[in-house]
Formats: C-alpha cells, structure tokens, sequence
C-alpha cells in the first residue's frame, strides 16, 4: 500500500513537472501555405493561450489537513446539495401556467444547458452531407436488424487542405413499421 501511494506521489509530480514544462512551449506561428500543425504540448499551451489562462490549478493533496485535501467523505461531495426548482423561474417567481413554462422556464433552462452542460453552436458551421456506403442484414439479439455503415463528409471549403469524414455504424430493426 506504501510503495503505491508513494509511486502515485511521484506520478503526480511528474505530471505536475511536465504541464508546467508544456507551458512553456513556444507555438508554431501560421502560415499562409496551409493549417497550422501543432504537437500535442504546443496544442495544449494554444488552448491555454486562447482561453486566457495562464496558471494550472494543482491537484489533491494526500495530507487531510491541506486545504486541497482529497475528499472522501460523501456528506461533503455534493457542491449543490438544492437544486433550483423546475417550476421556479430565475428570478423567484413560480410557473403557474403551461404557457409559463413554454415561454420562460424553458428557455432559462435550455440556456442552462447550452451555458453549463453541451456548450453553444458557432454561428458558422461547416454542412455535412452524409452518405450511406454500405449496408447489410445482421442479427442483435436474436432479431433482424440491418447495419447501415454512414460516412459524413464536412465541407470544407473554407480549408481544402484538411480533409473530414465522420464514420458511424448505424443499426436498425429489419422489420421495423414506423419509427
């Protein structure tokens, strides 16, 4: 259990070491031949740069009594013990009606979500047409299904050196009558 804790402490420094070290990597400067190509670190202290952060936050401390002390104890886990209401707009008042809440409450939520959770559409995004390129009849369970192969290709226009595709496998009821 010892030597563990203690190769986890060293890992931990060493990781620590490192992302301080990746930081301090100069990015690679466009050009106007093509992408930019980053490696991993010089991608990271991009990001980092972009988002305007210029320090780490450390991770947990093994000694209980650091303030950065990992927390073990599930009465303390939860951060937002009270949730707000579903029936509560943002500025206290209660939804009485179902015109209330398709015309408030659901968009403060939606905006919740979008904010905190999925993250926001860009206003420009690339089209992809999308294609099947091959499909074949299986068995999932002991029923028909037939497995479609779909492949997305992004327009990418706006770059023509960087090439997209989005493979996905899709699998669907054989003898299905409705969706």
């Amino acid at each position: 259990m010892r030597a563990s804790f203690v190769y986890l402490s060293v890992l931990v420094l060493w990781s620590t070491c490192s992302l301080v070290a990746l930081c301090q990597l100069p990015a690679p400067e466009p050009t106007k031949d093509g992408p930019v190509v980053f490696t991993t670190q010089q991608d990271h202290q991009n990001m980092l740069q972009q988002l305007g952060i210029t320090k780490l936050r450390p991770g947990r401390d093994a000694d209980q009594n650091s303030p950065r002390a990992a927390n073990y104890e599930e009465a303390l886990a939860n951060p937002f013990p009270a949730l707000p209401g579903l029936l509560q707009l943002n500025n206290g008042e209660l939804v009485e009606a179902p015109n209330a809440w398709w015309e408030k409450r659901r968009p403060e939520i939606v905006e919740l979500l979008e904010r905190e959770v999925y993250g926001r559409i860009p206003d420009v995004v690339p089209g992809v047409a999308w294609e099947v390129r091959e499909s074949r009849e299986i068995e999932v369970g002991g029923k028909a299904a037939v497995q479609k192969h779909i492949v997305g290709v992004v327009d990418n226009s706006s770059c023509a050196e960087i090439e997209v595709h989005i493979s996905m496998s899709l699998t669907l009821p054989k003898d299905a009558s409705e969706p």
